[in-house]
This record gives C-alpha cells, structure tokens and sequence, in this order.
C-alpha cells in the first residue's frame, strides 16, 4: 500500500521485521535523533541531527525501494539524497542496497514545538510503493517543546534559502556525506523554512519574519504587473509612505535586507533565454503568495527587467546615485543606478510594513573570538581563514576547511558551517562602503557559524 497521511502511526509503524521469507540474516534499518534510538525530548533553541545507518546483510546488493519521511506538526516531508527534504510522501531512492554508517541527514534547530517522528527502511518489492509485507524499518520520536529562554531578544529570524539540492562547481550532485568533496553545502542545513499567510486584504504576512508585504506590485491598480508600474526611487517611496492597504497606512519602502528575506532559491536564472513565453520560467519569489511579472518585452524591456527598489542607497561618491535592489527574475543582489541611458530608472515596487527592527544587528563580543548576534540568534568565528589560507580558497576548499575546523573543535566548537547566502547578508552594514571605512561593507572579518539558534 502507499504511504497515506491519513494512515495511523501504528500501520506505519507495524512491522519492524520481516517475516515472510526466510533470509538468514535479515537488514537492520537504524535511524538516531541526536545519537539516541529512544525518544527524545528537547527546546526549540536545541540543535537536532538525524542519523540513519543500514546492515542490509544478505540482501546487500539486492534491489529495494528505500524510504526515509518524517512525520511533523506541519506535516509529512520525504528525503531525496539529491533533493534534500521535501514536502510529501515519497520514496527516497530505488535501487540496490549498499551500507550505511551513521550518515546525517538532517542538522536543524529552532523548529516549532510538537512531535516529530522519522522513519528510515525499505522494502523489497520496487515498484515505487510501501510494502508493508516486504518492510524493514526502524523509527524514532522526538517531542520539542517551547522554551522561554529561546532567543527573547530575536528581531531578525532569517528565512531559509530554499535551497535543497547538492552541487560540485557545475553540476548536480547526490548530497556528499561527511568525508566527501563538497560536503557541508547549504541544502545538507535546513533553517527557517519560508511560511506565508495570505489576509485576504491585499497583503500578506511573512511568519518567519513578522514582517507585512503588500502582494502585487501594481501600483497604477489596473490588473496587471507592466512597465508603467514601475517608478523612480522617490516616487517609490512616497508611494509607500502614502499607500494605505489592510487598513494600514505605515507602509514604508523595504530595506535591502527586508527585501532580501523574499528570495526563493528555488528559482532559475533565466539569462539567455529569447524566447518570450515566461510560463515555464520559475522565478526566485514564491508565486503561491506573491504576484510578479517578468520584464515587459512590449515596452521592450528585457525579461530579466524585474528589479525591486530598496530604501538603501549605496553610500559612496557618485554623479550618480546606486539604489540596492533585488532581481526576483534572475536572483541577482546589487546597486543599480537611479539613472540609465540619461533617463530616471525606474523599478518594481513592493512595500512593507511592522517589525522595523528586522536586518538591525545586535553583536556582543563573547570573549573567546566568537561573535554572537543577538537579533539573529546566529554565533559568528570572529576571525576568517586569512591567517590559514593568506590566498583565499575556492568553494570546496572552503567547504573542506569548515569541516577540518570541526574535526580539530576550533573554539571549543564542532559544528561550525559555512553560511548560506542570506546568513552572510545579514552582516552586511550598508552604511559602510570602500569610500567611507576602510573595512568596506562590513565591521568584523567573520567566516563561519555554529548555531542556528
């Protein structure tokens, strides 16, 4: 039979051992949450890591559907090892059955309070379905409870950047396990994962962040999203400052750091592209919530012509002024100048409002070359890899120095990690630039974090 989210938990769980056939030696599935087979209890702010392991025994080498879900308060979430974890129900992997030795599959923290059980097995019959008479599988629960000591000065949770696939420097990859090229990328980490509610008023709440967005960029209110939407930099902030929306009128333009919060790694840059059908491009913002609209061609604008203004000018001397937007067509971060060609450049609009102090950084100086930002909850190397690698490294050397960090507990610490993308954002100052502070767009030299708290 399918897995079914309606199936009670004692059908899925049913049988922890074959019996129908006469192997000698039947597989053992083993599946760990923070090193215990037993159920486990811990906060919200407590590190979780799942393990699974396999002895198939004499059925190593045989042909199996493999199966590795988790069962949570918001739902079920199946595990593809080039995928990383999903919504839904599905199997993780046919084919034949090879061992497996304690290899992490999950490292998260902050996940929201309830019962949470994960399931690792397989089953012989490969068609796709489980098999409940043909099952091997072991489980394990974990009950997370709220804490009032989690992060009670938290302003600026950041949102996960989406992403759940395995790369090496240009293609896709099965998620490398520790010891591996490439191990430690950002989709072997799961975070804050986006979550939106639609208020039915024009707007939408981002519930991750607290922060209120207005959800179609139509600022002239004639149905769609086109060229004459978009505006200048000071006409988009008074459009802001004078919208009223959900009975609201605290509108204000996003910072680059509120903007930045929006983008969705799931997106393909679609540079290169000439076609003008853009029904089957997916761009880097959710479109269940938002509404978006690739560049208007019939105003010949170019697809990727989807840049969102920021209030956040870019501090350096200019004879013209560099707005810091956000591409959602093509993923792009960057300073775009407020004039192109002798004309005004104008932008996409998309205003907020509420939890202003959202992308303000609160660090204290822990003592012990660590940096702990208090408004995010994230715990900073004070120190980078200069004094190591003087030259730099490329990705997979910086990869492979992050886990080397961990195998020698640098700090006292062994479960440092390179950041992702948004994480390393959310130390920019853009108040700073070359032409104001010798130290550029940011206050201290810091490489990689160990908490997600």
């Amino acid at each position: 039979m399918k897995f079914s989210a309606n199936l009670p938990l004692c059908l899925l769980l049913g049988l922890t051992l074959h019996t129908g056939n006469a192997w000698a030696i039947d597989p053992v599935p083993n599946i760990k949450a923070n090193a215990s087979d037993e159920t486990i209890a811990i906060n919200q702010q407590d590190n979780l890591a799942i393990s699974i392991s396999l002895d198939p025994a004499d059925l190593l080498n045989s042909e199996a559907d493999w199966w590795l879900l988790i069962h949570t308060p918001f739902g079920w979430y199946y595990y593809q090892p080039a995928l990383g974890w999903q919504a839904g129900i599905s199997f993780m992997q046919q084919g034949a059955l090879s061992a497996l030795d304690n290899n992490e599959v999950l490292n998260i923290s902050d996940l929201p309070s309830g019962t949470y059980t994960a399931y690792f097995g397989l089953d012989t019959q490969v068609n796709g379905e489980f098999d409940l008479e043909q099952a091997f599988y072991d489980a394990v629960t974990v009950n997370i409870s709220a804490s009032a000591s989690v992060a009670p000065n938290k302003t600026y949770s950041i949102v996960d950047t989406q992403q759940n696939r395995c790369y090496d420097n240009s293609n896709l990859i099965a998620c490398p396990t520790s010891g591996e090229a490439f191990y430690g990328q950002d989709a072997k980490f799961t975070g804050n994962m986006a979550s939106y509610t639609n208020n039915g008023d024009g707007t939408i709440t981002d519930n991750v962040t607290g922060l209120i967005w207005q959800q179609s960029p139509d600022t002239d209110g004639d149905g769609d999203i086109d060229a004459t939407d978009k505006l200048g930099y000071e006409a988009a902030m008074a459009y802001c400052e004078n919208l009223s929306l959900g009975n609201h009128d605290d509108w204000q333009l996003p910072s680059i750091k509120q903007l930045y919060s929006l983008m969705d790694f799931n997106g393909v840059d679609p540079s290169g592209y000439e076609g003008n059908d853009t029904s089957a491009l997916i761009p880097f913002i959710n479109t269940d919530y938002f509404a978006f609209a690739y560049g208007d061609t019939s105003a010949n604008e170019r697809i990727i012509d989807s840049q969102y203004a920021s209030s956040n000018l870019y501090v350096v001397d200019s004879k013209i002024p560099l707005l810091f937007g956000v591409n959602f067509a093509d993923g792009r971060i960057k300073g775009y100048g407020t004039q192109f060609l002798g004309r005004e450049k104008t932008f996409v609009v998309s205003c907020v409002r509420a939890n202003n102090s959202y992308g303000v950084n609160d660090f204290q100086d822990n003592g012990d070359q660590t940096i702990t930002d208090n408004a995010t909850g994230l715990m900073w190397a004070q120190n980078d890899s200069g004094s190591d690698a003087p030259d730099g490294l490329n990705w997979e050397q910086a990869l492979a120095y992050v886990e080397s960090q961990n195998a020698a507990n640098y700090l006292g610490y062994n479960d440092w990690r390179l950041p992702n993308v948004k994480e390393l954002q959310s130390l920019v100052d853009y108040s700073l630039s070359p032409d104001r502070q010798s130290l550029g767009g940011y206050r201290s030299r810091i490489q990689c974090d160990p908490h997600h708290q």
